[in-house]
């Protein structure tokens, strides 16, 4: 083959397109939002590509006060016109047979935006989408971040996003909740804060929590993560057990002097259905967090899928 044309690359074309339809570098540049530099470059690979080292205005009169191209850039312009309406045409067919196969999202989830926020937002979608099956795999939020890096998963869904650059996804935030202490109702805990509450000082009432056993959620929850970050001295803590599940924690709860910090949405069931309560007082620190859901920010969606993403 006489020149290198299959090093030509299809972002080199396009730039060539919009630079005939623009005649201007500078305003090419903007419109792809690449660097004019880049724009130059991209025509003088064509160049080469074509034998620019015997023509070094192949496709574009130089030497021209107005933007001009030569006869071979014409040539060149009128099939790249014709190469992409092609590809366009496969796309259009590639995604309608795409359209026409199973679609499945998966979603990868920590424990409270996954049992208290998706629900709901999957059963909407599902009205909308019938034959769209949307599987929910809940873990912890490390876990499901961990999915969203490594394989084909879209999108997942964190208890709030903490210590790690968040540059390369999307964030929508779909909801909130607080972290709250919570212990049998009759611990000790209660008369302590209740007998001297007029008096204490928060190093007090913390110090009094260091006395006693915390149970938390497994490492790379975001609940057990957040509270160690954001309550005063909470790694000093006594740290018992840690348990996969919420559920677990609160049956340790009601036969123990331990304590826990939790997610706010656990509260209905809880205060309901067991002999618990949340630990407040005017001293201890309010604890708040966003629920994320997330995606990054290069992934290419399908329709299905962006219409799950947008629903939020």
């Amino acid at each position: 083959m006489k020149h290198s044309i299959l090093k030509i690359r299809l972002d080199y074309l396009n730039s060539f397109s919009y630079l005939v339809k623009y005649k201007n570098f500078s305003e090419t540049a903007r419109i792809l939002n690449k660097t004019q530099g880049t724009i130059s470059m991209h025509i003088k690979e064509l160049e080469k590509a074509f034998g620019s080292q015997d023509h070094k205005q192949l496709l574009i009169n130089r030497n021209s006060k107005n933007f001009q191209l030569t006869s071979e850039g014409k040539m060149l312009f009128e099939a790249t016109q014709q190469l992409i309406g092609l590809i366009e045409n496969v796309s259009v067919k590639i995604d309608a047979s795409l359209e026409k196969k199973q679609k499945i999202i998966d979603i990868y989830s920590s424990s409270i935006p996954g049992e208290y926020i998706l629900p709901e937002y999957v059963l909407k979608y599902k009205k909308i989408h019938p034959n769209i099956n949307v599987e929910a795999h809940i873990s912890n939020s490390q876990d499901a971040l961990a999915h969203l890096k490594s394989s084909n998963v879209k999108f997942c869904a964190i208890g709030g996003w903490l210590g790690e650059s968040n540059e390369d996804f999307d964030i929508k935030i779909i909801g909130s909740d607080k972290i709250v202490i919570i212990a049998r109702e009759n611990h000790p805990i209660f008369i302590y804060l209740k007998k001297l509450s007029e008096n204490l000082s928060q190093n007090d009432v913390i110090g009094e929590l260091m006395k006693y056993i915390w149970i938390f959620r497994e490492s790379g929850s975001a609940t057990f993560d957040w509270f160690l970050n954001q309550f005063p001295n909470a790694r000093d803590f006594q740290l018992g057990l840690k348990f996969h599940n919420n559920s677990s924690i609160l049956n340790a709860l009601e036969y123990s002097d331990a304590l826990t910090a939790l997610s706010s949405f656990v509260l209905p069931t809880t205060v309901n259905e067991r002999t618990l309560k949340v630990v407040k007082h005017k001293l201890l620190p309010v604890i708040k967090r966003n629920l994320c859901l997330v995606k990054f920010k290069t992934v290419k969606l399908q329709k299905f899928e962006q219409e799950f993403w947008d629903l939020f």
